[in-house]
């Protein structure tokens, strides 16, 4: 007789603490590792390991390889779904956790027992081998017939998510005389078998009693013989090494795509890199050779604001600048006569007329002049001489005119020189010549000229401070209104003066790639039908020949080139994408004017051109030196 007996410590084990970022291969080795039968793995919030089903699925079957029961415990309920639809006991804490508790899932049904021939194979003689009870648990649903039953061939594997674990193993009991021991578990009665002749239970007695298995999930239940240490030690199972394989993504899908799904599409990608490659790696460029003759003309084009071809924009400063200017008139005063009168007295019975401009020489020296004639009375027999008066001035002016009166000579005398005696009064009014400085238009000029400079280098500083981008300044600006203002008037005499001078000024700015696509324009007007010029674009030396207020511009230039007979290109390049290169060259050798054709291609060569048509750059040139610029 023989009792069943359990052995507590398997049943037990320190917590599983799992990191955030622990994968399931790490996860494994540590429940590999764990000697207890039941094992609880704790996982905190937002852990990756439970954030795929798919690693629970690896967790179950890796624990039925290996015997064990695992307990999830988190507070996640995403997380606690999730491993109660893979067969796991889940909890919410760990102090709600209780070895071979089933958790938040409901009680598994309650098995049987139903009776199981004994086997037929010997034990070894090495060791005496407990025979094997003729019991199994059965599940509830199973009827229980009244033959026996055929013994199971291992222990039944768990199916995916059903939540119950393989169906606990009853070890045989010991023969008699072997030592074992009862650990509180009632004997099992012997059950009846076709060879000893007991067909089935007897009347009125009772079928085999219901083994006493709880409905939870714990460690196999083993009738326990006793043995050595070392018998029991070589009779332990051998242990799975579990190698840690590559980590897993953390969000793997629950059924991911199989190899050949993904095999299939790198070979697609590979193929539409491929293809990608061949269309917009390759380049050519296809230069046509032909024999041109120059092309030169002067071309003139105008330019008004919001009109095209060229757009023009203007803007408008004011300045205002002043400086002191030095006067460097000279302003000369001729000197004044000094003037006074002369009294004539006639002591001779006959008259006299004295004309204009009689000289007299004054007592001092000085020579004066008498301005009109005058008509002296001769003297009378009785009375004093006959007197007359008559103005005089000083033949030379200045100060020293100024004299005081006394006698005076006539000079010359003639005959009136006995009768006649002059006397002359003081003089004055005699003043010398004087030179002053005075404001001249010179230096009106001069401050206007200096103020111009400087009001308009600070206007177009301005104005170049206001381009944008791709624009030129038309040089000069447009003036549009000027004051010049200064403190003294012309001739005042001053030694310097305030000068001050007001400004407005317009700048105008253009785009050269509007004045360039102009004269370009204007050149194919000039062309002779037929024929166009090879190259880009013409050479076109220009300038701003005039600028006018409202941002009116004019340029002229010089546009210089090759013409050869007219080649649709746009046509042509159409037709090349995919083309033989030695094609190429004979139909392009063909057209008129074409005298050679070259092909680069880059980063290698093919025997076809590329297959878009963005990576074809067809050229029509001279081959020739260009002509000189002239002017």
């Amino acid at each position: 007789m023989s009792s069943v007996a359990r052995d507590p410590g398997a049943f037990r084990s320190a917590p599983i603490f799992v990191e955030s970022e622990e994968e399931i291969p790490a996860v494994i080795e540590r429940l590999t590792r764990a000697d207890a039968d039941e094992v609880p793995l704790v996982l905190p919030a937002r852990s990756r390991f439970g954030q795929s089903r798919f690693n629970f699925q690896l967790l179950r079957d890796y624990s039925i390889r290996l015997g064990k029961r695992v307990a999830i415990i988190s507070p996640d309920p995403a997380v606690q779904r999730m491993a109660e639809e893979n067969g796991f006991a889940a909890f919410r804490a760990v102090d709600q956790y209780q070895p071979g508790s089933q958790g938040t899932a409901g009680p598994a049904p309650a098995p049987r027992v139903v009776a199981v021939p004994p086997p037929s194979s010997p034990a070894a003689p090495s060791e005496p081998s407990p025979r094997r009870v003729g019991i199994r648990i059965a599940p509830p649903d199973e009827p229980a017939g009244p033959g026996p039953a055929q013994p199971p061939e291992g222990p039944p594997a768990a199916a995916p998510g059903d939540g119950v674990p393989p169906a606990p193993r009853i070890r045989p009991q010991p023969p008699p005389g072997a030592g074992a021991t009862a650990v509180g578990v009632p004997p099992v009665p012997p059950i009846p078998t076709a060879s000893s002749g007991v067909a089935g239970p007897q009347a009125g007695q009772s079928s085999l009693p219901a083994a006493s298995v709880r409905p939870r999930q714990e460690a196999p239940v083993r009738i326990m013989p006793s043995r050595s240490p070392a018998a029991e030690a070589a009779r332990r199972p051998p242990r799975i090494k579990v190698a840690a394989p590559r980590p897993l993504p953390s969000r793997l899908a629950a059924q991911g795509p199989s190899r050949l799904v993904l095999y299939a599409g790198a070979i697609l990608v590979l193929m539409v890199g491929m293809v990608a490659m061949a269309v917009y790696v390759p380049s050519a460029k296809v230069t046509l050779v032909t024999e041109a003759s120059p092309f030169s003309a002067d071309l003139q084009v105008s330019a008004e604001p919001s009109k095209a071809p060229i757009h023009v924009r203007t803007v408008a400063v004011a300045r205002e600048a002043t400086l002191t200017q030095k006067a460097t008139g000279v302003k000369v005063i001729p000197g004044a006569v000094a003037s006074g009168t002369v009294t004539y007295a006639n002591n001779c019975p006959t008259g006299f007329i004295i004309p204009d401009g009689q000289v007299l020489v004054g007592a001092g020296g000085g020579l004066f002049a008498q301005k009109g004639p005058v008509t002296i009375a001769p003297k009378g027999l009785l009375g004093p001489p006959a007197t007359v008066a008559a103005p005089i001035v000083a033949k030379a002016p200045g100060a020293a005119g100024n004299v005081p009166g006394g006698p005076a000579a006539l000079q010359p005398a003639g005959d009136a020189g006995s009768c006649l005696v002059a006397a002359t009064s003081a003089t004055a009014g005699g003043t010398d010549e004087q030179k002053k400085i005075v404001v001249s238009t010179a230096d009106y000029d001069s401050a206007r000229s200096s103020l111009e400079t400087q009001v308009r280098g600070q206007s177009k500083d301005e104005l170049t401070k206001q381009l944008q981008n791709g624009e030129k300044l038309a040089d000069p600006p447009v003036t549009l209104d000027s004051a010049f203002r200064a403190t003294k008037k012309v001739d005042e005499e001053a030694a310097d003066f305030q000068a001050t001078l007001s400004v407005k000024i317009e700048g105008a700015y253009y785009v050269s790639e509007d004045v360039n696509r102009a004269f370009g324009d204007a050149i194919q007007k000039q062309l002779p039908a037929g024929q166009q010029l090879t190259g880009n674009r013409a050479k076109v030396d220009y300038g701003v020949s005039s600028t006018s207020a409202g941002g009116h511009l004019t340029f002229r230039g010089k546009a210089s080139g090759y013409q050869a007979p007219r080649l649709d290109l746009p046509k042509l390049k159409s037709q090349l994408p995919g083309q033989s290169t030695s094609k190429v060259r004979t139909d392009l050798a063909r057209l008129p004017g074409v005298r050679s054709v070259q092909i680069d291609q880059s980063p290698f060569k093919l025997p076809i051109l590329p297959l878009v048509g963005s990576r074809i750059d067809l050229q029509y040139v001279v081959s020739q030196a260009p002509p000189t610029r002239s002017g």
